[in-house]
């Protein structure tokens, strides 16, 4: 029979006097420790048996952090440490995070171990936005804004040798400039590796915006296929930064 631990209310109340020096220093630290706990509590999901417990503990540590992150955003951001523009953009990622996190928590504590798992990697999408984001601060290059998509890539299926899938990244003015698309792997939080699947490689192409207004990145598969048809799926996301 399984457990849980008692549910730790997932609010974003700043407490007074909780707000810490906004080094971008910390900040990096505290998502990059929410990214390494947000992994872990999908570890332990897909383990055998499953352990609720510890991974809605990873799940509450992980929010914690991102509250702590969130309180330094907008110290840096009164303080004038954090330019507010930036401090925005930062502050959006990490609320994002946090909402998801907040409904995997939720969702764990009814059983529903597979919306969880769909919530966390959501959430991880939004920790590396607002990583990207920081980044860009430590480097002091210009301000970027910064879009992801979440998607699933499929392995080349047995008799073929090559596939493709179009993914569609929402917010994306038409006006914007320098263009930049990257893509990471959500199990690693890196970006992938050239061969997507045993024997398959893979590479991509920026359509850009279409007669719809849609953006589009073009993957593409190439290689020996194995398996039945969408029966082996990888979790990535592309992410567009563009001038702001």
């Amino acid at each position: 029979m399984r457990r849980l631990a008692v549910l730790v209310v997932l609010g974003l109340l700043m407490l007074p006097g909780a707000a810490r020096p906004a080094t971008h220093h910390l900040i990096k630290q505290d998502i990059l420790e929410a990214v390494a706990d947000e992994k872990a509590a999908l570890a332990l999901l897909d383990g055998s048996p499953l352990d609720w417990d510890k991974a809605h503990e990873k799940i509450v540590h992980s929010h914690t952090l991102l509250v702590d992150a969130l309180a330094a955003v907008q110290h840096g951001a009164t303080h004038g440490d954090i330019h507010p523009n930036d401090a925005s953009l930062i502050e959006g990622a990490l609320r994002s995070a946090a909402g998801d996190d907040q409904a995997a928590s939720e969702l764990l504590k009814h059983g529903k171990e597979k919306f969880t798992a769909s919530e966390l990697r959501r959430a991880l999408a939004a920790k590396h936005k607002a990583l990207l984001q920081v980044s860009q601060i430590d480097e002091g290059t210009a301000k970027r804004c910064v879009v992801t998509k979440p998607f699933q890539i499929f392995a080349i299926p047995e008799g073929f040798s090559g596939s493709f899938s179009d993914v569609f990244p929402h917010g994306i003015p038409k006006c914007a400039k320098e263009i930049k698309v990257g893509f990471i792997d959500m199990a690693t939080g890196h970006a992938p590796a050239p061969a997507a699947f045993p024997g398959q490689t893979w590479s991509s192409q920026v359509k850009g915006f279409r007669a719809d207004g849609k953006f589009d990145v073009h993957v593409t598969l190439s290689g020996t296929g194995f398996g039945q048809p969408d029966a082996n799926a990888k979790n990535w996301t592309v992410v567009v930064s563009y001038d702001c």
